[in-house]
């Protein structure tokens, strides 16, 4: 799904704008960021350091992967280091709000509204790319 949007940049687009717009898709997908499933892995993985190791380890891994479809797309914009800087700073703004979300019990009623706490993502990664 997220390579599908990145692969495809619409004229005059930034790749900025791209990268919101393939998170966005992502958070508008319906994927298991918000549900209670999600809660409890992240829940699991925050009180747990070898978990947390290997979640950014994962998260390091798929910054990697995504930052390859903008200098394709962006050549003569981007070179790698640009590129994995801008994913980073998408990706790190949603994993961020995420981690925010749920540790912080002044947002547990965003939380426990899945459309709520999707606005909440969304208005968080929009923020980042602009």
């Amino acid at each position: 799904m997220i390579g599908s949007v990145l692969a495809d940049p619409r004229p005059g687009e930034t790749p900025a704008e791209l990268l919101v717009r393939a998170v966005r898709t992502v958070l508008g997908s319906g994927a298991d960021l918000t549900g209670r499933a999600a809660r409890q892995r992240a829940e699991l993985i925050r009180r747990t350091p070898a978990l947390r190791v290997g979640a950014l380890r994962k998260v390091a891994a798929g910054q990697r992967e995504i930052a390859t479809a903008p200098r394709a797309a962006y050549a003569d914009e981007l070179d790698p280091l640009v590129a994995s800087a801008l994913v980073g700073a998408v990706v790190g703004a949603l994993v961020a709000a995420i981690v925010t979300l749920y540790s912080d019990p002044a947002l547990d009623d965003v939380v426990r509204s899945p459309e709520r706490m999707r606005q909440e993502l969304d208005r968080a990664v929009v923020t980042a790319g602009n």
